[in-house]
């Protein structure tokens, strides 16, 4: 509470200060008034002297609630905006994210496959240098060669349309 009436004393200051530089309009009891510094006007004329100090009071009071009303919609204004720019540099930092993790797991499927190729290749050389493959087992293994280089060419087409 003691924190709210300083905040409301220095935005008053703030906003009389202001004031002193610029005119303000402001309606107070159904008449347009123009506050310029300490001096009061209606229709263009210095009524200042002719108001009471309590009128006068008023006036200004009105004008400062007034002008905190409006700073505060600006504060809310900017709070808004800032919190947009917060969710739209959130999606973007997460679609980032996203766009990470399937380069990496095409480059990893790459490797696994290629890996898969070599370990299959391999154990197939050994085979047929021993000579312990049939004509069928061959076909097989020939296959499973083929479709094992589909693979890798698959994943390797995948990989190049992330990057």
């Amino acid at each position: 509470m003691i924190s709210k009436n300083i905040c409301t004393l220095i935005l008053a200051f703030l906003v009389s200060a202001f004031s002193y530089v610029q005119a303000q309009k402001i309606e107070y009891q159904g008449k347009k008034y123009l506050v310029k510094g300490e001096t009061i006007f209606l229709n263009k004329q210095d009524i200042t002297s002719s108001l009471s100090y309590e009128d006068q009071m008023n006036i200004k009071n009105a004008l400062i609630e007034k002008l905190a009303n409006e700073q505060i919609r600006e504060a809310e204004k900017a709070q808004k905006k800032a919190e947009k720019e917060l969710r739209k540099s959130e999606k973007s930092q997460k679609k980032a994210e996203k766009e990470l993790k399937r380069k990496v797991k095409a480059q990893n499927d790459l490797t696994k496959s290629q890996k898969k190729f070599k370990s299959y290749s391999n154990k197939y050389e050994k085979l047929k240098k021993r000579g312990k493959l049939s004509l069928d087992e061959d076909l097989k293994w020939q296959e499973k060669l083929e479709k094992l280089q589909k693979d890798i060419s698959n994943n390797k087409n995948k990989l190049n349309r992330l990057y």
